[in-house]
């Protein structure tokens, strides 16, 4: 019953973006959704510069 259920959401939430991005509104919230993927990427890209996160990246790579 739960595997059902968690299907059931994702394929909703799948119907729910497409519309989003392919409905009657379609080029606009494409736009919307280009600009804040930009900004998103932008603050990853700040945020790896960090020491900290430097750090963090050279422990998993001696690991691996």
């Amino acid at each position: 019953m739960a595997i059902g259920a968690g299907i059931t959401g994702a394929v909703a939430a799948v119907g729910a973006g497409a519309y989003y991005l392919l409905g009657p509104k379609g080029k606009a919230h494409q736009k919307k959704v280009k600009v804040l993927t930009a900004k998103i990427k932008k603050e990853v890209r700040r945020e790896m510069k960090k020491p900290a996160v430097k750090k963090l990246i050279k422990k998993i790579k001696k690991a691996i």
